[in-house]
């Protein structure tokens, strides 16, 4: 077993350092500075022609990335119903996929042969060649990859739901029971993503802790609704009150980031 090269994880606020990448072969390479955890995805659901040689051994000498590696990739995934990977961005067209087999391993995934490809088709050798015959008489309209598309959401002002439209009016909440359902998702998705969850916690203490801050967020949420309410603020007695998704969003992700965050 050979060693290769070493990188760091960013998971929301914290870092992980010495990622170590080893592996059998006799020349790889592979050079990360960083990545930067992204979501789970299916490992068998993996196009054959995005993975970039043979899988990496992972190892660490830090405690702190061998509990992170514990806890988000061997015991988190055990609920799920498929072979689960962390999906993680290492540079532009660049993913790593960490999962647990046996040992850490990662794949290495190139989203710039999608690129590749298209360039291939263009070529009139390779079309004259090949079963795919371009689309004529139609405009040419850029492909958008699922490379893109998980780096726009993530590039989101929220980072644990997508931002719907304010515009849009299936967002738009009218009734108490509506509106206390989405602020408990909206705090039980925030608390997800900041590694905070009842379910995942033997300490009794963590649990009480976690339990108050859901709590606290819930009740200065709806209080911050008794706004629409308030004769001071010109609102027409008759007016039903009508909250969108964004808006609570927004007034969740600031109380979290008040309670928990420390920067």
């Amino acid at each position: 077993m050979n060693f290769i090269s070493t990188t760091v994880i960013h998971d929301a606020n914290r870092t992980f350092n010495d990622v170590q990448f080893w592996s059998d072969q006799s020349n790889p390479a592979v050079m990360v500075d960083s990545c930067e955890c992204i979501t789970y995805i299916n490992c068998n659901k993996i196009p054959i022609y995005l993975i970039s040689g043979k899988s990496f051994s992972i190892f660490s000498n830090d405690s702190e990335t061998e509990l992170f590696f514990k806890e988000k990739i061997i015991q988190a995934p055990s609920k799920m119903d498929f072979s689960c990977g962390l999906l993680t961005i290492a540079g532009k067209g660049k993913c790593i996929v960490f999962y647990y087999e046996n040992q850490m391993k990662c794949l290495l995934l190139d989203f710039t042969k999608l690129e590749q490809m298209r360039n291939s088709l263009k070529i009139e050798d390779a079309i004259a060649n090949s079963f795919i015959k371009p689309r004529t008489n139609c405009q040419s309209v850029p492909a958008v990859t699922a490379f893109d598309r998980i780096l726009k959401k993530k590039q989101e002002s929220n980072p644990f739901l997508a931002v719907q439209s304010k515009a849009d009016k299936s967002s738009l909440l009218s009734t108490q029971e509506q509106i206390g359902t989405a602020v408990n998702k909206i705090i039980q998705s925030g608390l997800r993503i900041r590694g905070l969850s009842v379910n995942q916690t033997e300490s009794i203490n963590d649990k009480l802790k976690i339990k108050e801050i859901y709590q606290m967020t819930y009740k200065a949420t709806m209080f911050s609704l008794r706004k629409f309410n308030y004769s001071f603020n010109k609102r027409a007695e008759s007016e039903k009150i009508q909250v969108s998704w964004s808006d609570l969003q927004e007034t969740v992700e600031n109380l979290l980031h008040l309670f928990i965050d420390l920067d």
